[in-house]
């Protein structure tokens, strides 16, 4: 008797665990203007975060409605956007859903602006976070303010996460120190701190961290490591249907024909998935890259380093040390003059 009580006590307790890892089922419902298109939501971060959240759902707009059902158990940023006949109509700006069943309004003539939804974390970033904000502050200084007073807030941990983005800032570190226990430890806190960590190390003042990439030959090469030969190297990270990225080779081109006698060097990263690595090679023919190109297959690589924007770039001197990241062609022409002529 005792044996089969301790059994059922043990299954009950096996189950409850279960549950609790179960994520919580709810449904987005949402209200466009527009009778047709395709609903898509959209992540704000590397997909790494959203481990809870599928997006590769197609949802068709039916008389200015449509459903989602999602999974999940805390609050998540995303966006929301609406495809019409293939091209994009709508992208909403950032907004928090909550693992509740919840009703959105989207209208396609608002585009980066914060569709209607009331939700608790809604209300809290309206309400609370906002306020917090000050023109004369980055986003870092009134995000780390706001987790200082609220530490257990999945706004201020998704703040952080968009400010990445904008490039590495001892607050994040600082942020991290506050946020409580239980945030820290969780999935969600466990990869923002990694990629902090990582951010930092990727920040002017930093080393680049060589990667292993292939070529366009196939051949693996070891990139970024120390080369005595260049006393300075653009890493240029970019990718075959990026028309920043293209439009800037002309003058990068030029710049490395005036300096590459005296010094410079240039390393291409393209982050091309597997099905546009003939269009890569393609841009390289068609703009006469005659630098070294490699391959970071759907930007694997690129993402370790928080780089979510393309093109972006680091400038290292030989030691692999960063000394400037995203300069404009312009920029980069100036600081080789300086420092070359």
């Amino acid at each position: 008797m005792f044996k089969s009580g301790r059994s059922l006590i043990i299954l009950l307790l096996l189950i409850n665990t279960l549950s609790a890892q179960k994520k919580k089922s709810f449904v987005l419902n949402g209200i466009v203007n527009s009778d047709s298109g395709t609903i898509i939501l959209l992540p704000i971060a590397d997909l790494v975060y959203y481990e809870h959240i599928k997006f590769d759902q197609i949802i068709k707009v039916r008389n200015g409605r449509f459903s989602i059902s999602l999974n999940g158990d805390y609050p998540t940023a995303v966006k929301i956007g609406l495809k019409i006949s293939g091209s994009w109509r709508y992208i909403s700006d950032m907004f928090f859903l909550e693992p509740v069943d919840q009703l959105v309004i989207c209208n396609i003539d608002s585009s980066r602006r914060i569709p209607i939804i009331e939700n608790q974390s809604m209300h809290e970033y309206r309400d609370s976070y906002l306020k917090y904000h000050d023109e004369n502050e980055s986003n870092g200084q009134y995000t780390y303010r706001y987790l200082k007073e609220k530490p257990d807030s999945y706004i201020g941990i998704w703040e952080l996460i968009n400010s990445l983005d904008n490039g590495y800032s001892k607050l994040f570190d600082s942020s991290l120190m506050v946020i409580s226990k239980n945030l820290k430890s969780s999935k969600l806190g466990t990869i923002l701190a990694d990629r902090i960590a990582v951010a930092g190390q990727t920040a002017i003042g930093g080393k680049f961290h060589p990667v292993e990439l292939v070529d366009q030959w196939g051949k693996k090469n070891l990139i970024g490591a120390v080369n005595s030969a260049n006393q300075y190297i653009l890493i240029d990270f970019w990718f075959s249907h990026c028309t920043p990225c293209l439009s800037q080779f002309k003058e990068i081109k030029d710049i490395y024909e005036s300096f590459h006698s005296k010094g410079f060097n240039i390393i291409g990263i393209s982050v091309d998935a597997i099905d546009f690595i003939n269009d890569w090679k393609r841009v390289i023919r068609k703009y006469q890259l005659t630098w070294d190109q490699y391959l970071d297959i759907n930007g694997k690589e690129a993402k370790k380093m928080n780089i979510n924007s393309y093109p972006t770039n680091f400038l290292l001197a030989s030691d692999g040390k960063i000394l400037a990241r995203n300069l404009s062609p312009a920029s980069l022409k100036k600081w080789l003059a300086e420092h070359l002529e």
